[in-house]
């Protein structure tokens, strides 16, 4: 399934994409398009980590999937179609506990640190 980012608004933050063909962009895309700013995307839960996170997309060998973190988030499975709002920011734990106001277990994170990830205001159902 695939990631796509598309315009979620016409504010001044709003990154416009160009979808093209759909294609899932890897963190490193989202990251050259998006750092700091707001994006939408629809893509599959890939994995949930905790009832706040998941992950989308990363299905292909050798990908990554993005990190979702929010602190309003619908119970979610894996392979279920969602729609997620939010800002791309570079992920650390501290930031996004005091961010959100959440208590994450650091270890289910390590391999996200550094990494980009979408601070989520709003996840729902694609």
């Amino acid at each position: 399934m695939a990631l796509v980012p598309v315009l979620a608004a016409c504010g001044e933050d709003e990154v416009p994409v160009d979808t093209g063909a759909v294609e899932e962009p890897a963190q490193d895309e989202l990251t050259e398009l998006a750092l700091g700013e707001t994006v939408t995307v629809n893509g599959e839960v890939s994995e949930v980590i905790s009832p706040n996170a998941f992950t989308v997309g990363g299905e292909e060998i050798g990908e990554n999937p993005i990190l979702v973190v929010g602190a309003e988030v619908p119970a979610l499975e894996e392979g279920a179609e969602v729609q997620v709002a939010g800002t791309v920011v570079e992920f650390q734990v501290i930031g996004f506990e005091e961010d959100l106001d959440l208590d994450l277990v650091d270890n289910e994170f390590e391999d996200f640190d550094g990494d980009p990830a979408i601070q989520a205001t709003s996840v729902t159902p694609a």
